[in-house]
């Protein structure tokens, strides 16, 4: 994918499927601190989305965040998108509909 940027700030992402941030982030010998999590609601989804906001010391950059993004299927099926940046973005709603409209546009230009 392309560089996604929100806010100014360069946001790597990856899917992760049905593993956790933590899990993730575990396996990397990477320490995350949850800040906050939410459930999100966006007009023309009927999933149930939740993003929790770590943040955690990047080796590259010093303090960094991340946002990990949730979808709930239903049947205990789940999807996980991780985003990971230097911004300290509060408005998690927003990040997810741009996120994916990147994505869209990113499977568009194909």
């Amino acid at each position: 994918m392309k560089d996604f940027i929100y806010n100014g700030k360069y946001v790597k992402d990856v899917i992760v499927g049905e593993r956790t941030a933590e899990e993730v982030a575990e396996k990397n010998g990477i320490v995350l601190t949850k800040i906050r999590q939410e459930q999100i609601k966006v007009p023309y989804i009927t999933t149930d989305i939740f993003v929790t906001k770590y943040t955690y010391e990047s080796k590259n950059v010093g303090k960094a965040f991340c946002y990990e993004i949730t979808e709930n299927h239903g049947f205990g099926e789940y999807g996980t998108y991780l985003l990971t940046s230097e911004g300290d973005f509060d408005d998690l709603a927003d990040l997810y509909v741009k996120y994916m409209d990147y994505c869209r546009k990113e499977i568009e230009e194909g």
